[in-house]
């Protein structure tokens, strides 16, 4: 997504258990993702206290915190959030 010249990527973490479900998952998203079963995903879920499926944190290019309830923004202000995200 590009909006004045700014880009917002999403990669997908996942915490599944099994391959095949992992598989079913990713193969309908258009992004990034870390391999199944990386040892990050664990680190990252737990660093972002991330909470029940799906759960979105949204960090700008410095890698610092701008939401850790992305998935509530959308609910609250829909497309609005990314004018909040991207500032």
């Amino acid at each position: 997504m590009n909006e004045n010249g700014k880009q917002l990527e999403i990669v997908f973490v996942s915490l599944d258990n099994d391959p095949d479900q992992f598989k079913e998952y990713y193969d309908q998203m258009p992004w990034l993702t870390l391999p199944f079963k990386d040892e990050r995903s664990g680190e990252l879920s737990e660093t972002y206290e991330c909470q029940g499926i799906p759960h979105l944190v949204i960090l700008n290019s410095d890698s610092k915190v701008v939401s850790l309830n992305g998935r509530d923004d959308i609910e609250s202000m829909g497309v609005d959030c990314l004018k909040k995200w991207l500032q």
